[in-house]
């Protein structure tokens, strides 16, 4: 019985684990200076150009973009690569560009924000002291945006302009959210389990 408890913890070490993981893009991304953006397979980033195809077409021609006409790539894996925050104009809201950089502010946040969140208080204290005790921690952590230092926005010149900053941080306070409310749904899954081998093993001794 022992082991069974035993074997308890880990699994539920395992699933505290797994509450968040890393966002994955589905493909390299050109970010351009006037908030456009363009899905592509980047090809080489030169000294001065940057080549790529387009997803939508890529068995057609071969692209090049000057590095100065570009804020940032995003690649497929996660990384990224930023020329230019500085001297970027306003955007007007009415242009159209202004919803994209917003979008910009959105992806960064899914690649970059791993911010403390709560989520683990709230997956043990649902676990062990019951999941309506853990709803202390879930509302208070929840309620909370994140705070600037646990952003971890990969550019403080990007975060100046106003529509990039509003989307990371609205999609960093979905995520810290969406984290926390998991946790303690996984809490409310595993403290029956827990109970049940607790109670076991306390009868047995």
């Amino acid at each position: 019985m022992r082991k069974c408890y035993n074997s308890l913890i880990i699994v539920a070490a395992l699933l505290g684990a797994l509450l968040s993981g890393p966002a994955v893009l589905a493909q390299d991304t050109l970010w351009f200076s006037d908030g456009s953006q363009v899905p592509g397979l980047v090809l080489e980033v030169g000294v001065n150009e940057v080549r790529y195809k387009r997803t939508d077409n890529p068995s057609g021609p071969t692209y090049s973009v000057l590095k100065s006409d570009l804020l940032s790539i995003s690649y497929a894996a996660g990384t990224k690569d930023v020329f230019r925050t500085t001297d970027i104009p306003p955007v007007p809201a009415s242009s159209g560009k202004s919803t994209e950089l917003y979008d910009f502010g959105v992806s960064d946040a899914k690649a970059h924000y791993r911010g403390k969140c709560g989520a683990g208080s709230t997956f043990w204290t649902s676990t062990l002291f019951t999941p309506v005790v853990g709803l202390i921690p879930a509302i208070s952590c929840s309620a909370n945006q994140p705070k600037d230092p646990n952003l971890m926005y990969p550019d403080i010149g990007l975060m100046q302009v106003p529509e990039y900053a509003t989307g990371y941080k609205h999609q960093a306070y979905k995520m810290k959210r969406g984290r926390v409310w998991r946790a303690w749904a996984m809490g409310f899954l595993t403290a029956p389990l827990f109970y049940v081998i607790a109670g076991s093993v306390l009868n047995n001794n």
